[in-house]
Order: C-alpha cells, then sequence, then structure tokens
C-alpha cells in the first residue's frame, strides 16, 4: 500500500487509543501547509496528539514522537538531523511523516526499530532503504494533500473574523503585544504583499498569473521573471501553534486562489494550486525535490500540472 491510508493503517495498528506528540518543521508556509495537513489528518483519523514546538523539549522523553514530513532532512538543512537525533534518542518511538531525504547517510545509519519513515517520493525511499537497517521504511504522500483546498478556503472566508480573532487571541504566541497590535501588523502585512503583486501582475498585462519563484538556496538559477513572489516567504505567519498553520494556510491558500496560472519552483505553491485547480507550470529547485513529487504524486492525480524541467520556459 503506498497512500495517505498506509499512514492512518498504521497509526490504528501500532497506537490506537495512545496519544502521540506531533512535532512541526520550523520553516515557511509551505511548511505550514504540510503541518496543518498533518493536523487534519490527525483529526480525521480520531488520532489525539499534543502539539510540541520545541524538537528538544523534555515532555518528549519516553513518548510516541511524530515529527512533521517535508525537504529539511538534507544536507541544506543539518541542524534537523540533529533534532531528529535527540528525538531517536528520547522518544519511545520516532514516526517521520512523509519525508525527501538527499544525503543523511549518518543520520539514518544510526536508525533502528524505534523508528518509522514514510518518504514521499520513489528517491527518498530508495535512498533511506538503502542506509537503513530494521527501519520501517513505507511511501506516502504529502501531507499537506490531506488539506482538502477549495473547500478549506470558502469555509476560512465565510468564517475569517472568527479565525483571525483566533489566531491572535493567545497573548503567548506573541510575548506582550496586545491582540489590537498583532491583528494589525499581521492584516497590513498579508495585505501588503497582496495588493503588490497584483498591483505589478495587471500593469504587466499578467492579472491571472501568478509566478512564484524562490531566491533563497534551493533556487535552481533559472532565471525569475521580473514579477514575482516568493508566496512561502511572503505568507509566512508562524508554525508554532495550531493557530499559526491554520492561519498560514489559508493566507497561503487563498493568495495563490486568486490566480489562473501558476509558474513556481515551490514545491507546496504547486500542490496548493494544483488542489485549488488552477494550472499549474512546475520548474526544478536545486536538487531532485520537486520532479520526484511530480512524478510521484502530482502527474498521476492532478492533469493540470505541467513538468517545465529546469529550462526558462
Amino acid at each position: 500500500m503506498s497512500d495517505a491510508q498506509l499512514v492512518a493503517d498504521f497509526f490504528k495498528q501500532n497506537f490506537a487509543g495512545e496519544e502521540i506528540y506531533y512535532v512541526t518543521n520550523q520553516g515557511n508556509a509551505g511548511d505550514a501547509l504540510i503541518g496543518y495537513g498533518a493536523l487534519s489528518f490527525f483529526e480525521r483519523e480520531g488520532i489525539r496528539f499534543h502539539f510540541v514546538e520545541s524538537p528538544r523539549d523534555p515532555v518528549l522523553e519516553g513518548k510516541v514522537v511524530v515529527y512533521a514530513g517535508g525537504g529539511y532532512l538534507t544536507d541544506f538543512y543539518p541542524h534537523n538531523a540533529e533534532n531528529l537525533s535527540w528525538m531517536r534518542q528520547h522518544a519511545k518511538h520516532l514516526v517521520m511523516l512523509p519525508q525527501t531525504t538527499q544525503g543523511s547517510e549518518e543520520f539514518l545509519a544510526s536508525l533502528g526499530s524505534e523508528t518509522t519513515v514514510f518518504c514521499r517520493e520513489l528517491v527518498t525511499y530508495e535512498h533511506v532503504q538503502k542506509h537503513t537497517q530494521g527501519v520501517a521504511v513505507h511511501l506516502a504522500p504529502d501531507m499537506a494533500f490531506c488539506i482538502p483546498a477549495k473547500a478549506f478556503v470558502e469555509q476560512q472566508e465565510l468564517q475569517f473574523p472568527q479565525v483571525f480573532k483566533k489566531f491572535v487571541s493567545q497573548r503567548q504566541q506573541f510575548g506582550r503585544k496586545s491582540p489590537r497590535t498583532v491583528r494589525g501588523k499581521y492584516l497590513y502585512r498579508a495585505f501588503r504583499h497582496d495588493l503588490r503583486y497584483r498591483k505589478k501582475a495587471a500593469k504587466a498585462g499578467h492579472p491571472k498569473r501568478l509566478n512564484a519563484f524562490r531566491y533563497d538556496q534551493e533556487a535552481s538559477g533559472i532565471s525569475i521573471p521580473d514579477v514575482n513572489i516568493d508566496v512561502s516567504y511572503s505568507m509566512q505567519f508562524g508554525v508554532n501553534s495550531a493557530e499559526k498553520l491554520e492561519y498560514t494556510s489559508f493566507r497561503f491558500l487563498s493568495f495563490i486562489n486568486k490566480f489562473e496560472e501558476v509558474y513556481t519552483d515551490r514545491l507546496h505553491v504547486a500542490i496548493g494550486a494544483a488542489m485549488l485547480g488552477k494550472k499549474v507550470y512546475l520548474y526544478s529547485n536545486s536538487y531532485f525535490k520537486c520532479r520526484a513529487i511530480f512524478e510521484y504524486s502530482l502527474q498521476k492525480q492532478f492533469p493540470n500540472v505541467v513538468w517545465m524541467g529546469s529550462g526558462n520556459d
């Protein structure tokens, strides 16, 4: 079995009635989409969980620890292998939700039967199998696919005042700042990025086209259009609470939903746009991640996604 049902069956067979401790990735809006997808999955499957912000929180000692999926177990982010090593040593069992893994051979070799690894594409699946012994290794789609994107955006738009109030109401998330100050900051930031890009796109004659290419170390080096917004960066509002995961996912998807065509090398921009029914042109990032997930998940389920490779088409 190589789909999301395998993940559900795994939890039911191994941890039925047991509480789990969920640690999310510290990252951008794409990581928030993964995180909110995982929380949606837990709720749908009736899995009880505790949200844990820090990957080295002492509360994880002797517990079933579930670490969010994503692309951070790579040579680009070596500190994640260190965090995972700490969790492996202290947890009763460590479950790594669907990952893309590049390098990290020393960490993989240290794993044993107390670890389960889900891989979100075949390249990682073969790599993890090659460098581990006694580890349960499975294939499963990225957790972001667990979000019913269209229904989620429509519902959040209808309930936005309540959603936003919940997002800013927990004072501990924002230190001593008042909810009013936080509301102004986060509303202004979202609308500023939104309006600025759409104004530029309209002036360029492409009001329904979204160019969402990355500028960071995973960029492939292709020529980036003058009218561009790195949505995963611009629409990030935090990942260290369930409320932030929900709000960021909404802002991220609702912005993408304003367009008809999406050109990107950001994996989760492509996944979000695909689920929203947009025409998606997906380019390579600096390593195999985008292509491998396109081949494993996107091209089978979403004919609206076109693979562009690393060219400047």
